[in-house]
């Protein structure tokens, strides 16, 4: 007869077996208990859009844009990109004039505006008749640009239009002939991480006295970044997983009348990100992808890269700067 005690010992199993057990049950995909992907699209700011007279003239715009510093194990969602556009207008006439200026401003912080160093009073209004122009473009930008990786914008577009039935090649040129008046802008683009806002598509305005020749005008913000997270898991998340990066639009400024000698300046301030590796402190680079070319400038800093680009007239309708760490979202940012 055997003994409680022999009984006992074989029925509990055995500690491998609980061990490989429990690393398979890792490894499964376990999509069912994770939260859902982190997505913010649709944050737009760029360029001041304006009505001004042909002697008032645009003769150069200083783009330059930080990222926050980055900790892959805690960045915030919420963290903000500084930008600050600089434009040099010349007014070629012998009186000052008053010109109204209008900045798209979707979900961006703490906005000034200042004219040769003198703050000008901002008001932050909902402008829903900017709202087609806008995704006309960032449409005709997407799918231009990286198809695949938009898809779903462009799903959602495509359906909210009713042009499901049009081809490929046609129904963004039939885009233009749908009213967008009704269809909030946030409908068309994932945001995971809140409700929407009261506002469907706000503008800063504001009013600008140039005096007689050339004067400075700069606009300070902060603009959450882009974020499409894929393949995230238990130990992998945003910003380890997925893509980050920000859209700047540069065709409102294409309302002035431009210089000949006109001359864009854009500059991208990114820093490596932090990260640990069991005790140790370690630094990840991103690899990185943008719309338009640029090229890396020498920083003396050892974990900031600085990408800049010179171009002598406005090159395209939107900027789109990207940047990842995961080696497997090479494989759709194509």
């Amino acid at each position: 007869m055997k003994s409680l005690g022999s009984v006992s010992r074989r029925a509990k199993p055995k500690a491998w077996i609980v061990f490989a057990g429990l690393a398979a049950a890792l490894a499964l995909p376990a999509q069912a208990n994770l939260r859902m992907a982190r997505k913010v699209d649709g944050l737009f700011s760029g360029n001041l859009k304006s009505t001004a007279a042909a002697e008032i003239r645009l003769v150069a715009e200083y783009l330059d844009a930080a990222f926050p510093g980055l900790e892959l194990s805690t960045l915030s969602p919420r963290d903000t990109i500084r930008f600050n556009a600089s434009y040099e207008i010349d007014n070629r006439s012998s009186q000052p004039r008053s010109v109204a200026l209008r900045f798209i401003a979707v979900d961006i912080h703490d906005l000034s505006a200042e004219l040769d160093g003198r703050a000008l009073a901002v008001t932050i209004r909902d402008a829903p008749e900017e709202k087609k122009e806008c995704l006309l473009r960032i449409a005709r930008h997407r799918a231009g640009f990286l198809p695949g990786f938009y898809e779903d914008f462009l799903r959602r577009l495509r359906t909210a239009a009713g042009l499901d039935e049009e081809s490929d090649e046609r129904w963004i040129q039939k885009l233009e002939e749908r009213a967008f008046d009704s269809l909030p802008a946030e409908s068309l683009f994932l945001r995971t991480l809140e409700s929407p806002s009261e506002a469907d598509f706000p503008a800063a305005e504001f009013e600008a006295v140039l005096p007689p020749g050339r004067s400075r005008l700069t606009v300070t913000y902060g603009q959450r970044m882009f974020i499409d997270e894929r393949g995230h898991g238990y130990f992998a998340a945003w910003p380890k997983k997925g893509v980050t990066g920000f859209d700047y639009l540069l065709y409102p400024a294409k309302t002035w009348d431009i210089a000949p000698e006109f001359q864009l300046h854009l500059s991208v301030r990114l820093p490596d990100a932090r990260a640990k590796s069991f005790f140790f402190r370690t630094w990840k680079r991103p690899a990185v992808k943008c719309s338009l070319p640029l090229r890396d400038e020498p920083t003396g800093e050892k974990h900031i890269r600085i990408l800049k680009g010179e171009f002598a007239d406005l090159p395209a309708d939107i900027l789109t700067f990207l940047f990842w760490f995961d080696p497997k979202a090479a494989g759709y940012v194509r």
